[in-house]
Parts: C-alpha cells; sequence; structure tokens
C-alpha cells in the first residue's frame, strides 16, 4: 500500500494522508477503550506433550516434566456428583468434599497415582469424605463457577490465573517432588549454552541471540529465565526467541546441535538427562549460575514454589486445619506418597512472589495492548503526512489520544490496585501478617493480622521500619538485618528468614519473613519491598524439640557400651557405628570403616552369614549369639539384636553387638566355685546347713543329720526353733533378728539341740545371713559344732558377748 501511495498524484497523496490520519486517530480510540483482552490461560511444564528429542533415540525416555495435556482428556463429569445417594449405607461420611486436580496427563494415569492421596485425607477426616476430580483447566473454571469444589490442586501458574478470576483463600500446603530421593517444593529455570561458547560468558551476552525454549507459558521454561534476564538489564524483545520445541528435552538438544545460542529449561531437566546416559553436562555451561541452601540443582533464576494444594470459600475453617496437618505429616515411606511419587507437602509457600514477577512481564493473565506510538506513525506515514499539511489535525487526535490513554491507564491502575488488595486480603485470611517497607522513606505499613499475631491492636503499632526492627530477638537481629540489606542492595536474590519475634507479652515468636522487591532504581537497589510474616512457633517448637530428642540419641549412642551399627544387607558392610563397636575389637574409626560382618565374623560361613541377613530381612528381627574375632584374634562371645530399618528409602540393618565374654567367664568361674562349696559342704566334719529367715531347713549335710539322727529329708521338714531348747530359744531368736536388722554381720551361740531320741546335744552354733541383690535376706548358713563331748551337761548360762 505504501508503494502505490508513493507513486500516486499530489491530490491522492493528500486524501491518502487524511485517512490514515483519521484511522490512527480511530485506531487510538479504540485501543484505549477496550478491556485488556486476556491470552490463553499458562500452563507449567508438565503441560507440555512428550516427544522424542530429535538427535536422541526412538526409545529413549523423555523429561518426567514432559507430561502430555489435552483440554479433552477428562471432562467435569469424571468425578462422582457431590450429593451422597440417599440409599448409601449408614457409615457414609455425612459431608463430601471434592478435591478438583488439574488435568495434565490422562486420566487413568493419574487417577492410579492421586486417588490414595485422596483416600488417605478421608482416612484424616473421620466426618468426611474427599473424593478426587480430575478436570482440564476450561472445567476446573467452570466447576469454580458453579461452586463445584473445596479443595484445589494445581501447578503455580494456574493458580495466579484462577485466583485473578474467582475468591480463592491462600495455600494449604505446598507439593514436595521426590528428585532424586530428595523432597524439594522449588523450582527454577536454567539458562545454558554450549561449552565451547567462549563468546557467551553473562546473562548480558544473551542480546540478539537465538534462545531456544519450549513454549511461552512455561515457568521454569520461560518466564522464571525471563525474570533473571529482566534484573540485569536484558529485556525480552532483544531476545530472538524461538518456541518451537515441543519438549524441555528438545530444547537441550537444540542447544547442543547448534539450532540456537542458548536454551531455557526447568530444574531437574539436566541433571535427569545425564542419570539417563543422554547428555555429558561437561557439554553444558550454565550462564548465570546461582547457589541456594538446601537446592541441590543446577539454576540461574530465583525459586518458585511447587504446586499449591488451597481450600475454597465456604470450606469450615476447622476442616482446613486438619487437612493442613494431615498433609504436612504425610512421610515419603506411606503409599499414597509412594503412589504419587512425591516426598509429601511442606508448610504452604508464598506465591506472591510468583505473581509479581509474571505482573512485570505481562505474561497472561496480565498482558495489555499498546496503541501504536508517535514513532510507529511517523514512520511508517512521514510522506504522506508531510504533504497533506494537517499538522494541527494531527496533533489534536494525538492529544485526544493521549487523554482516553490516561483515562484507560488508570483504570488499569485501579485494576491492578484491586487484584493486589485481593491477593493481600487472600494472605492477610491464610494467616499471613503482610509488611510494606519503602527504603526512602523507612515508612513500613503492617497489616491487621501481622499485629494480631503479636498481640497488638490496630491503633499500637506505628508505620515505622522500627516497629520490626526493634522487636527482633537480640540473637537474631543482627543476621536477620543483614539478610535484609543484602537483598535490598542486590547482593543477595531473595530474603527468606526465621527469626524470633517479641509479643506484647513479652514471649516470642517464631516468624518465617519473606519479601520481593517491587520496586528497584537503576544500580538495582531496592526502593519498595513487600513481604509476609509466618507464625511458625508450633512447627518451630516441635523442629527444636526433636533436633533435641535426636541430639540426646546421639549422646546415648555414641556413650553406650555396647557396639551399635547400621549394615547394609546388599554388601554386609559397616555403614555407620557407635565407638563400642569399634573399640571393642580393638579397630581405629577409620580401620571399621572399611570392614563389613565378614571381617569379624568367627562362627558362621559367608554362606550363612548371607542367609542369616536373608532370615532378618524376611522376619523384621533377630536375636542370636556368635563370636567375634579382635584384631588380636581373640575371641569374643557376642549376642547379635538385629532389626531392618529404612533410611531415605533404603532398608538397612540396625544391630547391637553386646559382648557376653566377661559375664560368661564369671558364670562359669561362679559355677565352679559352687562346685567347690557344694564339696566342701558335703565332706565338712561339722554340722552344716542352709536355714530359710522362717527358720526351716532348706538344706542339710550328712554330718549334721548324724549329730541330730534325722534323715536329711526328715530335717528339711523341721524348723530350728522346733529343735531348740526352750532355754536357748529367746537368746537365739533375739540374736536372728539383729542379724536381719543388719545390726550384726553373725553371731555364735552355745546352745542345745534336741535329737531325735529325745536327748538334747550342746553345740556352738556361727551364724551369718546371705541377701538378696536387693538386700533382702535370702537365707542363712548355719555352721554347727558337737561341744558335748558326747556327754550331756547341764546348760551353762549363755554368753551374748560372743555375738558380733
Amino acid at each position: 500500500m505504501m508503494a502505490s501511495a508513493n507513486r500516486s498524484t499530489p491530490s491522492h497523496r493528500l486524501l491518502a494522508g487524511a485517512s490514515i490520519i483519521s484511522a490512527a486517530m480511530l485506531l487510538g480510540l479504540v485501543t484505549a477503550l477496550q478491556p485488556a483482552c486476556a491470552e490463553p490461560v499458562p500452563t507449567s511444564e508438565a503441560t507440555a506433550a512428550p516427544t522424542t528429542a530429535p538427535t536422541a533415540p526412538a526409545s529413549a525416555p523423555t523429561a518426567p516434566t514432559s507430561a502430555p495435556a489435552s483440554a479433552n482428556e477428562t471432562s467435569a463429569t469424571d468425578a462422582p456428583e457431590r450429593t451422597a445417594d440417599a440409599s448409601s449405607p449408614a457409615t457414609t461420611p455425612s459431608r463430601e468434599l471434592v478435591l478438583g486436580m488439574f488435568a495434565f496427563r490422562p486420566t487413568e494415569i493419574l487417577r492410579q497415582r492421586w486417588q490414595p492421596l485422596a483416600t488417605y485425607l478421608s482416612e484424616q477426616l473421620p466426618d468426611h469424605q474427599v473424593s478426587l476430580r480430575l478436570l482440564d483447566i476450561e472445567a476446573l473454571k467452570h466447576a469454580l463457577s458453579l461452586d463445584e469444589l473445596d479443595l484445589l490442586f494445581t501447578n503455580p501458574v494456574h493458580y495466579v490465573d484462577l485466583r485473578q478470576q474467582f475468591p480463592m483463600s491462600g495455600a494449604l500446603a505446598t507439593l514436595m517432588r521426590q528428585e532424586q530421593g530428595q523432597g524439594i517444593s522449588q523450582l527454577g529455570g536454567v539458562i545454558f549454552t554450549r561449552a565451547e561458547r567462549d563468546d557467551l560468558k553473562t546473562l548480558q551476552d544473551l542480546k540478539q541471540r537465538d534462545i531456544l525454549a519450549v513454549g511461552r507459558e512455561f515457568l521454569g521454561g520461560y518466564i522464571a529465565p525471563l525474570e533473571a534476564l529482566a534484573a540485569v538489564g536484558v529485556k525480552p524483545d532483544q531476545l530472538n526467541m524461538q518456541v518451537d520445541p515441543a519438549t524441555h528435552d528438545a530444547v537441550v538438544f537444540g542447544v547442543l546441535n547448534g539450532r540456537g545460542d542458548a536454551g531455557f529449561v526447568r530444574t531437574v531437566i539436566l541433571e535427569q538427562l545425564q542419570a539417563e546416559g543422554r547428555i555429558d553436562l561437561g557439554q553444558i555451561k550454565i550462564l548465570g549460575p546461582k547457589t541456594t541452601p538446601g537446592f541441590p540443582f543446577l539454576h540461574s533464576t530465583r525459586l518458585y514454589p511447587e504446586w499449591p494444594i488451597m481450600a475454597l470459600p465456604g470450606l469450615d475453617a476447622s476442616v482446613g486445619r486438619q487437612l493442613t496437618a494431615a498433609l504436612i505429616e504425610l512421610t515419603p515411606e506411606h503409599p499414597a506418597a509412594q503412589a504419587a511419587g512425591i516426598a509429601g507437602f511442606d508448610l504452604p509457600a508464598d506465591y506472591g512472589t510468583l505473581e509479581m514477577v509474571m505482573r512485570q512481564l505481562r505474561v497472561p493473565p496480565f498482558a495489555q495492548q499498546q496503541a501504536p506510538s508517535l514513532d510507529d506513525i511517523w514512520r511508517y506515514y512521514q510522506r504522506e503526512l508531510l504533504l497533506t499539511g494537517v499538522l494541527a489535525l494531527l496533533v489534536a487526535g494525538l492529544l485526544l489520544g493521549l487523554v482516553v490513554n490516561n483515562r484507560h491507564q488508570r483504570q488499569l491502575h485501579s485494576h491492578i490496585a484491586a487484584s493486589e488488595q485481593r491477593l493481600f486480603s487472600a494472605l492477610d485470611g491464610a494467616g499471613h501478617g503482610i509488611w510494606d517497607w519503602d527504603a526512602r522513606t523507612n515508612k513500613a505499613d503492617y497489616s491487621r493480622r501481622w499485629k494480631e499475631m503479636l498481640g497488638y491492636a490496630e491503633e499500637e503499632i506505628a508505620p515505622r521500619y522500627d516497629e520490626w526492627s526493634r522487636r527482633i530477638h537480640p540473637e537474631d537481629r543482627s543476621a536477620t538485618v543483614e539478610a535484609l540489606e543484602r537483598y535490598r542492595t542486590g547482593d543477595s536474590d531473595q530474603f527468606s528468614v526465621m527469626h524470633r519475634l517479641r509479643a506484647k507479652d513479652g514471649s516470642y515468636r517464631w516468624i518465617l519473613g519473606r519479601g520481593v522487591a517491587v520496586e528497584r532504581d537503576r544500580n538495582g537497589e531496592a526502593l519498595r519491598i513487600i513481604g509476609t510474616n509466618t507464625d511458625v512457633t508450633n512447627y518451630r517448637s516441635a523442629e527444636i524439640a526433636l533436633a533435641e530428642k535426636e541430639q540426646l540419641f546421639l549422646a546415648l549412642v555414641s556413650q553406650a557400651p555396647d557396639g551399635m551399627a547400621l549394615i547394609d544387607p546388599d554388601t554386609r558392610r559397616f555403614v555407620q557405628f557407635n565407638p563400642a563397636a569399634h573399640q571393642q575389637l580393638g579397630y581405629t574409626e577409620a580401620e571399621f570403616a572399611g570392614m563389613g560382618i565378614g571381617d569379624v565374623e568367627a562362627v558362621q560361613s559367608v554362606a550363612q552369614q548371607i542367609a542369616q541377613v536373608e532370615a532378618i530381612t524376611l522376619e523384621g528381627s533377630a536375636i542370636f549369639d556368635t563370636q567375634h574375632r579382635r584384631k588380636d584374634s581373640a575371641l569374643r562371645d557376642v549376642r547379635v539384636s538385629a532389626r531392618i530399618v529404612v533410611q531415605h528409602g533404603k532398608p538397612l540393618i540396625a544391630t547391637v553387638f553386646k559382648d557376653l565374654t566377661d559375664l560368661r567367664q564369671a558364670e562359669r568361674a561362679r559355677l565352679l566355685s559352687q562346685q567347690d562349696f557344694q564339696a566342701t559342704f558335703e565332706q565338712a566334719a561339722v554340722g552344716m546347713a542352709q536355714v530359710a529367715p522362717d527358720g526351716r531347713f532348706l538344706r542339710v549335710n550328712r554330718r549334721l543329720s548324724t549329730m541330730l539322727g534325722y534323715s536329711s529329708d526328715a530335717l528339711r521338714q523341721l524348723r530350728f526353733q522346733t529343735l531348740t531348747h526352750a532355754d536357748d530359744l529367746d537368746k537365739n531368736l533375739e540374736l536372728i533378728a539383729r542379724l536381719i536388722a543388719g545390726d550384726i554381720n553373725h553371731y555364735q551361740l552355745e546352745k542345745r539341740y534336741c535329737r531325735r531320741n529325745g536327748t538334747f546335744i550342746w553345740t556352738l552354733v556361727t551364724m551369718s545371713l546371705v541377701r538378696t541383690d536387693a538386700g533382702a535376706p535370702a537365707y542363712f548358713v548355719a555352721v554347727i559344732e558337737d561341744i558335748s563331748n558326747g556327754m550331756v551337761r547341764p546348760a551353762p548360762p549363755t554368753h551374748p558377748e560372743r555375738a558380733q
């Protein structure tokens, strides 16, 4: 059209110029008046259709994050009706809770993985039944509009998008995925190129370069990398984006094959491809690498939270608390977690950062159209505008466009403010306190919930920065303020810190503070930071108590006299052990670390050891006696107590080695001593007896039987009181009482015993007491010597002075 206009006559060009000006004015008016159009609903990395990377073998598996998504995979009718059938049994729960989940893969696959979670939640809520509904994004919106859902489980980008259209509360919990044996509740993006690209060293080097990405609606594969680039001054229009690859795998292989200078993928993808043997990380160079404590995977961007599970308005608050507790208590070993392939759920994360980033990047649902600029009109219609000579009309049209555009901007700002207010209200209602700090004026606004969690009324906290800083626990103040300052100056890419704040009653509450900069100057320093405070006192107290118990347990184990060790059942080697384990066998810690059961076992053969391990694995526990060989070749008698435990998903054998050598030697010595005593007892030239505390003869030797004329069996039926002369009995009982009371250790007494033939015999009795381990009387040992010389004589006076 421009070419034909250049060939037209001046009068034609005048008419054309007037038409163009009118069209430009009309376009500006229509653009200013029309509402911001909504782009297609964003999805997360989990929604990409799986295809094999271009250079990978046809049978090679693609990354797990490339899961298929289709708007028609499942519909709103996939789940049962909300109203229970009137014919249901009396045991049917009285209240049904519907959990709506975004269906990013075929229904049968998702239901197999996630139905156990719904069953687990039902078991934790005795009066409720949780039913799972798998819905695509349009079906989710439809169900939300009809108020058919109680709970929602979807990816973070969907969550932010749906929250702009429907009233929602904050998240109850955040998903923790099981990645390479670790529980991870965050994801981010990786910006990478080939290792040999020496011309690409920093993120700024990507300007005007060809960048491969899987799609514009992905968080880790598009939104997060763009935000990281924008933070260092690289705008999206300075990149040559190519978003045609179908999967993250295709992006990686495309960069390695030279189809692009660099690529964006979500975290974990590169490590998965290397674990599958499909790439070598030595081929890859990470641009703008970051290190985040507790996150082991390569990343170039800030980290964002995983999928949230949230309660919708109308759900009873007590039920919400029970659901939150059940989700957070779910362990990786639970069948529901195993079925879903997850590590469980973490405390609800802050999704405000993601929304702020999406707003800054103007990605759906925060995209907006912009009217053609004056520069564009001048560049394309310069000749026509000069020829028409209607500069005044053009100025009037532009002024009108500016007025209308300003009104549109005011409406847009009003809409953004209303959205922010809804966000802040949702966070406040979910129990998160909100703060807004202006670093230029040091003014800080605090929400009602922020004040309430410290016990203050609305008017008791002034809008000042020091209302927060002066309440920080002295032990936490330096580190907390330093962390905020490092984030403000741009030395740290996130602000998230656990600290204690003093409440109105003088106690301290554990607070998890998070913040995001919403305005920075040209030097990258934050001018305004908005954040949340979450009261985690109960969780922190439980964590501290658990840590103290673990420290106590470790102290007990390290000080235990018995050897303790964890044994790998596959290799039969020691994985962990306490000092007693190697000390009792004469090895150093370093020597013992490289040893196994076969190095110390002295009785069982290798085949018997393997059979013993298999038996323990099958039965779960075992106790048996064996012998271990010390470093000096000496043998030690050992009792082994073994039990199967699970550590990080791997079964191990927890064993206790109790050294019985000294005990058994003592038993043998005691047995020999008893044998010697038995021989002495039976062969003694004097009478000997073991007497019960009540006076019964428990055991007598042959000499005493001969002295008294009774058989051993007959004497065991009698008491010494029966055979003692009446004149001697009181003194005898008095000495017995003093012996039992502990006043004396033993005594000697001349007394008369009555023989079976009715005559009396004078004896010298030496009596001592044997006590139990608890100190109670067990039995008396009596040595009875015949002092009558075979003659009966009058009774002499007793000699109490002989008692000792």
